[in-house]
């Protein structure tokens, strides 16, 4: 897919010690000395010898901070959730892109995290915690996504449509293989391919719960053109893809971008599809 100077490129950046960021909701007066600022607003890289007991946790503590990469803005920058929006968070855990989507809200509205009943759900529920405020409602619905129905948000009350809805889809991890180098041994030349036919069914059920004229923002972490360009396209033509147009997408080349690699599309849905 890539050609070899590409490939090159990217063997070479998995090689690379990954580096840790951290992205700061609330800048901390005075900033600690071992967090450095970079170009990407909001985050701060930081340096390998940090004391993180002293240093991070007591941000992390505060619900301000979030350990994440850079690359995980681009997927809430084009849900772009407005204040006193309703968001849907699917494959939610543990929470990264709700912390972001938070933000965006500026702690107004509603926003609503669908994952996997399991182990991750007391995570996501310990990182959820601290955004919720006065003005901003927050619930866990642990499902199965393609399983979810209307019904499971109606019997606890939540609305079964959104203006915005994010699915963050389990990948290859193609694109983070630096941070995650255990992908080097466990992926399978099969697994991509598996990973799509997950990927487009889980986008189909996505679009169910997206109210008329409202938008679905698909993500994953994988530089694969199959689990990206090529599942949106299924999907748009799809009986599930009736009445949604692909407006705008990013994908991060980890060696181009400097940061991990990360694929993000921004879908429409009509106002009567």
């Amino acid at each position: 897919d890539l050609g070899e100077t590409k490939t090159v490129k990217l063997l070479e950046w998995n090689q690379q010690i990954p580096v840790n960021y951290i992205k700061l909701a609330a800048i901390p007066e005075p900033l600690p000395p071992t967090l450095a600022s970079t170009q990407w607003p909001q985050f701060y890289r930081v340096a390998p010898k940090t004391n993180w007991n002293e240093c991070i946790v007591p941000l992390l503590n505060q619900g301000t901070a979030y350990i994440k990469d850079p690359s995980t803005r681009l997927a809430p920058e084009l849900l772009a959730p407005k204040a006193g929006e309703q968001v849907l968070d699917l494959c939610a855990a543990p929470g990264g892109k709700a912390y972001d989507i938070s933000q965006q809200m500026n702690g107004q509205g509603l926003l609503v995290a669908v994952d996997l009943p399991g182990s991750r759900i007391p995570q996501l529920q310990e990182n959820l915690a601290p955004l919720a405020q006065t003005d901003l409602q927050t619930a866990i619905v642990e499902r199965d996504v393609l399983k979810l129905k209307a019904t499971d948000f109606s019997a606890l009350g939540l609305p079964t449509t959104y203006p915005a809805v994010m699915l963050d889809a389990p990948c290859s991890n193609t694109g983070v293989i630096q941070r995650r180098i255990d992908v080097k041994w466990r992926l399978q030349i099969q697994d991509i391919d598996n990973c799509a036919e997950l990927q487009l069914k889980l986008l189909q059920k996505a679009a169910e719960f997206v109210a008329d004229a409202g938008r679905l923002v698909y993500s994953t972490c994988s530089i694969e053109p199959s689990e990206n360009r090529t599942v949106v396209e299924r999907f748009l033509q799809s009986p599930a893809g009736i009445g949604f147009e692909l407006i705008e997408h990013r994908i991060s080349l980890p060696w181009e971008t400097g940061h991990d690699g990360a694929g993000a599309f921004l879908i429409k849905k009509a106002s009567n599809p």
